[in-house]
């Protein structure tokens, strides 16, 4: 099994299709292109290592963001990307692993890359064979949403045997009532990201949510310093920042709706969302996407998928009506291929 592919490779879409980085729209990712005015930060969070108090003013500010409740621990790393690979050392001897599929492929490739035998998860009954299950809720690419009591009957019938949960939260931070955060027994551990929602995907921060025994051991794991003082920083005072996050929240909303409008006037098929990104079909999905590279425009295509485009959220009125352009464009010489 080969590394997985992800969006944001506007360096290989430049050396296939020309142009400079700046006459690009990249839409290949599911990160808020209207990102968190960060504003200046004290030199001294980049001088010294991160201490142990601005990582504890972190995670105050981050429990009351995601509504972590006092009996639950967290744990800050690099990027929820950080985490997913720390948490196969979390089963002491190799195990069977049921992955919802499709989703964010990290999943599937870094319990594999521990030595866990991995399988796709298709119904409830599949978990009869599993020790671990991980789900992505929203899910990346599609949207899906598991139901909350799926969940927790998933959860429980996987702690009769000490199994584990993994629910990756990474989107849900685009409408507070998605969390299952303090819904989920004490063998489930829950994934967020900072960088999307906040649109500073380069700043890696993320956090991991659970019983403190699983985050504890996580944490011994990740070892000291997983957090650079710079993001500390900035996770704080975004993560406190409630008007800021109240208004994006409607961007986002607002924004979506504009994009599904666009895909569908212009011959796609929108089929889901999850905030951050749509979903949309075409038969010829691939040509379409090239087609938006030859005008650079760059989307998310999936091998495994021929049918399906994943489309980041355009930030301007503007960045819209290019799309709309370039896909009428692109789908007609699609159609004449």
């Amino acid at each position: 099994m080969s590394a997985p592919v992800h969006g944001g490779g506007l360096d290989q879409a430049i050396a296939r299709f020309g142009g400079e980085r700046s006459q690009w729209l990249d839409l290949s990712t599911g990160i808020n292109p209207r990102a968190y005015p960060v504003g200046r930060i004290d030199k001294a969070a980049f001088e010294r290592l991160p201490d142990e108090g601005a990582l504890a003013d972190l995670i105050d500010v981050a429990r009351g963001f995601l509504g972590v409740p006092d009996h639950l621990d967290m744990v800050a790393g690099a990027g929820a990307q950080s985490l997913i690979q720390w948490l196969p050392m979390l089963r002491e001897a190799a195990c069977r692993v049921a992955v919802d599929m499709p989703t964010y492929a990290e999943h599937e490739w870094r319990w594999r890359l521990a030595g866990h035998q991995v399988s796709d998860l298709f119904s409830l009954e599949d978990i009869t064979h599993a020790d671990v299950v991980v789900v992505t809720r929203p899910n990346n690419p599609d949207g899906g949403l598991l139901f909350p009591d799926l969940l927790q009957e998933l959860a429980s019938a996987l702690g009769a045997r000490d199994g584990l949960l993994v629910v990756d939260e990474a989107f849900a931070d685009v409408d507070p009532d998605l969390g299952m955060i303090g819904r989920l027994p004490d063998n489930a551990v829950i994934l967020r990201s900072f960088g999307k929602f906040f649109g500073l995907a380069g700043v890696r921060l993320g956090f991991a949510i659970g019983h403190a025994s699983l985050i504890g051991r996580l944490r011994t794991l990740i070892g000291p310093w997983a957090v650079s003082g710079p993001a500390l920083a900035i996770g704080a005072r975004a993560m406190a920042d409630e008007e800021w996050i109240a208004d994006t929240r409607g961007w986002i909303e607002r924004r979506t709706d504009a994009m599904w409008e666009c895909l569908h006037n212009s011959g796609l098929n929108p089929s889901s969302h999850a905030g951050l990104f749509v979903l949309a079909e075409h038969e010829r999905a691939h040509d379409v996407a090239d087609g938006l590279a030859r005008r650079h425009i760059l989307v998310r295509r999936f091998d495994d998928e021929p049918t399906w485009l994943r489309f980041g959220l355009a930030r301007s009125a503007a960045s819209i009506r290019r799309l709309r352009i370039s896909l009428d464009e692109s789908v007609a010489e699609a159609g004449d291929g």
